[in-house]
């Protein structure tokens, strides 16, 4: 489902809509729980421990933070007009 949601928010990008930031912004918090979650069972192949699971949210994290920056950050375009 999250795969879905960040497709149809890529494309309103790409096509410059109202509505895509907003919506990617709303879907990389949300994807950020389940995919730290995914991720540690991943990497312990299995029930991950509390250490694991607290790596794996540090690195899902920074990763959608480097994301969420890239797209909250005003353009170029709209800094100068």
């Amino acid at each position: 489902v999250q795969e879905l949601a960040f497709l149809v928010c890529g494309i309103g990008l790409f096509m410059r809509k109202a509505w895509a930031r907003k919506g990617a912004l709303i879907v990389i918090v949300i994807a950020t729980i389940y995919v730290g979650n995914e991720f540690a069972w991943g990497f312990a192949r299995g029930r991950p421990s509390t250490e694991i699971r607290l790596m794996s949210y540090a690195i899902v994290t920074a990763w959608y933070a480097i994301w969420f920056y890239l797209i909250y950050k005003p353009s170029s375009a709209e800094v100068l007009s």
